[in-house]
């Protein structure tokens, strides 16, 4: 089954909000240019930006919009059925290896608490194929190498989740407040 399929673009304004009714399942952003939150009918707000998307196994009829600091053009895409976005076309160049092997082991149950001063969440680990890191706690995180701010880390924000695929030491650090991170290593 095909999926039905409706794009929509929309000039925001610096925090201004955009309410609109539909009965979909999933909802992606195509493109922006800042992050903006997402609230799909009662649940919490998510946040997203250009890449991100949801999907949902129940219809989904009410979704509202509320833009970040900085006014954007977001295009949203949205409907029913299974989406697939098959825009990029085209060689890929790869350097430094493919990885096909699968993992042999996972360290499961790790979390980490970090702060607003930089500290290292995880060990080297030179069999380490990936890292997975969530972020459920109730500030965004910032991680990276030894030495890591917030002008210079990779942003986790709250309810997302990043691959880490690099062996070397993983550090951590908060704007303000406290986080709370979950994180699986698959070991080769």
């Amino acid at each position: 089954m095909q999926p039905t399929v409706t794009s929509i673009t929309l000039a925001l304004k610096a925090n201004e909000e955009y309410s609109f009714s539909s009965t979909v399942n999933f909802i992606y952003c195509r493109s922006g240019s800042s992050t903006f939150s997402l609230s799909a009918d009662t649940a919490n707000p998510v946040t997203f930006e250009a890449g991100v998307g949801i999907e949902s196994e129940t219809d989904i009829n009410n979704i509202r919009l509320t833009n970040g600091a900085i006014a954007q053009t977001i295009v949203l895409v949205f409907g029913k059925g299974k989406y697939v976005d098959n825009r990029l076309v085209g060689n890929l160049a790869l350097s430094g290896g493919l990885r096909t092997q699968a993992a042999t082991s996972s360290n499961m149950n790790l979390n980490a608490t970090p702060t607003t001063t930089a500290s290292q969440i995880y060990a080297a680990n030179s069999g380490r194929g990936r890292l997975i890191i969530q972020n459920i706690g109730a500030n965004d995180v910032y991680v990276g190498a030894s030495g890591v701010t917030v002008g210079t880390g990779w942003k986790i924000p709250v309810n997302n989740a990043f691959s880490f695929s690099a062996g070397s030491a993983l550090f951590a650090i908060t704007a303000s407040g406290t986080t709370d991170l979950r994180m699986i290593e698959e070991v080769a």
